[in-house]
């Protein structure tokens, strides 16, 4: 266990500044997607698919097969008429998913934010969609959101929301809401370095290594 706290504490006292500075960032664009899956529907139970950005810690399930959309500046596939915020590509609950749940699964606690895009595609009626968060499987948030269908805006309006503390986050669509639902820019802030954060403050630092001289001290086997 000494040798064990000491190689933490060690590793603690000289990370990087990057490192030191809090824990890590993830982006997702589904930009990426693109080039390894071409644009269309995917079923996201295909092993490759639902974990594509798991080694940045984060996978994506759905009881429904989801659309790859390329944005309507790359030749709109499937006539979304939806543009990304920070890159033509999209991910959609679509029409014939009406009631439909997408989830994404962190490995830890993460400060989420998503950019979920309304169209005019699909009808006049608002989205309504319910979000669910969960932290080790306790629900920590319910919120129904009402996303205005956005009249005059081909490329869809893009609604920015932000969701604390919880390693699981679910979106379902209300049965009767018939609209598109389009997710984009994903990014989440991991709240937790690993074995290393000693003090579980989320950071790297010279706590780290006091708490380790600390155990040390007292014999820790």
């Amino acid at each position: 266990m000494k040798n064990t706290l000491f190689a933490i504490a060690t590793a603690a006292a000289f990370a990087s500044p990057a490192v030191a500075g809090g824990p890590g960032f993830g982006i997702a664009l589904f930009d990426e997607m693109i080039p390894v899956f071409g644009p269309g529907i995917l079923d996201f139970s295909t092993p490759g698919i639902g974990d594509f950005y798991a080694d940045m810690g984060m996978t994506i399930s759905s009881t429904e097969s989801l659309y790859l959309g390329n944005g309507v500046s790359q030749g709109d596939s499937g006539n979304f008429d939806i543009e990304g915020t920070q890159g033509p590509a999209f991910l959609s609950l679509f029409s014939p998913a009406a009631g439909g749940t997408v989830t994404f699964t962190f490995d830890g606690p993460v400060n989420f934010l998503i950019d979920l895009i309304v169209t005019q595609q699909g009808g006049t009626e608002d989205v309504i969609c319910t979000v669910t968060t969960l932290n080790d499987g306790v629900i920590v948030d319910t919120e129904i959101l009402t996303l205005p269908n956005p009249a005059g805006d081909p490329d869809g309006q893009a609604i920015f929301r932000q969701w604390n503390n919880a390693d699981t986050f679910h979106f379902q669509l209300a049965p009767n809401s018939n609209r598109i639902l389009a997710f984009d820019y994903i990014e989440w802030q991991h709240l937790s370095c690993g074995i290393a954060d000693l003090n579980n403050d989320g950071s790297l630092n010279f706590l780290d290594v006091s708490a380790y001289l600390a155990e040390y001290g007292q014999g820790c086997n």
